[in-house]
């Protein structure tokens, strides 16, 4: 299905922005921290920084209908949320970000109020008591998924997946296809660095030529989302840009989900995808180093992705997660390195893009799936895979849920042409 046209919601969107630009003074920066600290997949302990700005939840009209009247506030709306939206105020340098976080709160419309925060981890190093196995030449991806069945009915045409992420460089002649009848949008794309978003944009989007890489949707729209830093604003506008996406996937571990992006993903389950809701694809880590329970991974109704080895032993699985889904990692994908035309991507990294293309080729060929539906399909196809007592998960099967999805739809579609 195409990306819905929604020109109400961007009417009233840059309304709202005008009239927020109107109160911002002249001369205001928000973006003072621009520290670049994604999630890893290797973390331990959780630092927090406390930005100079105030990130705010509000009834719309009552709260800019106050606002207006106070030309000092330096205001910045972030995104939507039907009749609410998610505002960030900056703060003078002297300004106490928590007791200005309690005055904004008792503002009119407001709903809550917090500090931006960024949530920083220690990188350590696991020591694993068993080692993973890769076939660093001969793994053979799409038959370990079922992609062979899955491509005979669908590429991904008409799905679009958002990927948020450190940037991207599309000139590889492997995303040669996003130019023509796919295409393909952009925002904060870096050039000329080692970028993490190339890489898994690669295992999705890759040509098939016969040559490895070839993208488990390389038919489906990329929305390709620059994530400028960790910041819990700058995360919150990624998200509401990728919004319009069928599938948003999130390759990288978020250690702490603050509430206002507990509150816009949850929103967009709801209503994105013109009410059949947006799905959101994250990384629940590689190991205990990973597991952190109040972030992204642990929200409701999204899905968590942990990786294999190519034996399709899990690497790492969060017992507190209830049927987890999981793909193979160290894959092929487009090379960021100058001298190489390949390279390999690991861990959840590569195995959230793979059930994200797997999502994407299901609502090619069964648009009108809920996102709750397509999830749980996608789990009651999948296959049970363990590492002996210690960790087993649900290996995504895309023939069976691509079968499974059209099924679905056709049998829904007889019973309100039978019973009407």
């Amino acid at each position: 299905m195409n990306v819905p046209d929604r020109s109400g919601r961007h009417t009233r969107f840059f309304l709202l922005l005008l009239l927020c630009l109107w109160l911002l003074p002249a001369r205001v920066v928000f973006a003072t921290d621009v520290s670049h600290s994604l999630g890893r997949e290797l973390d331990d302990s959780i630092s927090v920084r406390t930005g100079q700005r105030v990130l705010l939840r509000a009834h719309t009209l009552s709260f800019l209908d106050y606002a207006a009247g106070v030309p000092e506030m330096r205001l910045r709306l972030l995104a939507e949320m039907g009749i609410d939206a998610l505002f960030m105020v900056a703060l003078p340098s002297e300004a106490d970000p928590w007791l200005e976080s309690r005055r904004i709160s008792d503002l009119p419309g407001v709903v809550y109020a917090q500090p931006d925060q960024l949530f920083e981890t220690v990188p350590q190093r696991t020591a694993w008591n068993w080692k993973p196995s890769y076939n660093m030449d001969g793994f053979d991806l799409p038959a370990s998924v079922g992609l062979n069945g899955a491509w005979k009915v669908t590429r991904g045409h008409g799905s679009t997946v958002a990927l948020i992420d450190d940037g991207f460089d599309l000139r590889s002649p492997e995303f040669s296809s996003l130019n023509g009848a796919a295409g393909f949008t952009t925002s904060d794309a870096f050039r000329g660095e080692r970028l993490h978003g190339t890489r898994v944009a690669g295992v999705l989007f890759a040509r098939h030529d016969g040559q490895r890489p070839e993208g488990v949707s390389p038919e489906a729209r990329l929305m390709a989302v620059g994530l400028p830093s960790g910041w819990t604003s700058d995360l919150v506008s990624a998200l509401d840009r990728a919004s319009l996406a069928d599938v948003v996937a999130i390759s990288w571990v978020v250690a702490r989900a603050a509430r206002p992006v507990k509150d816009l993903i949850e929103y967009h389950q709801r209503h994105g995808r013109s009410g059949r809701g947006t799905l959101f694809v994250v990384s629940a880590g590689n190991s205990t180093d990973s597991d952190f329970p109040e972030g992204l991974a642990g929200l409701a109704r999204v899905v968590p992705v942990f990786a294999t080895d190519h034996e399709l032993r899990p690497l790492y699985v969060d017992p507190e997660i209830d049927e987890p889904l999981c793909a193979p990692g160290m894959l092929d994908t487009v090379s960021t390195l100058a001298d190489r035309d390949t390279e390999k991507l690991g861990g959840s990294s590569a195995a959230v893009p793979v059930v994200a293309g797997v999502l994407a080729l299901m609502l090619s060929s069964a648009p009108e799936l809920s996102g709750e539906q397509a999830a749980r399909l996608l789990r009651a196809t999948a296959r049970l895979v363990s590492r002996g007592a210690d960790a087993s998960c649900l290996l995504v099967n895309a023939d069976a849920a691509v079968s499974a999805a059209r099924l679905a739809v056709a049998l829904s579609f007889e019973q309100r042409t039978t019973h009407p």
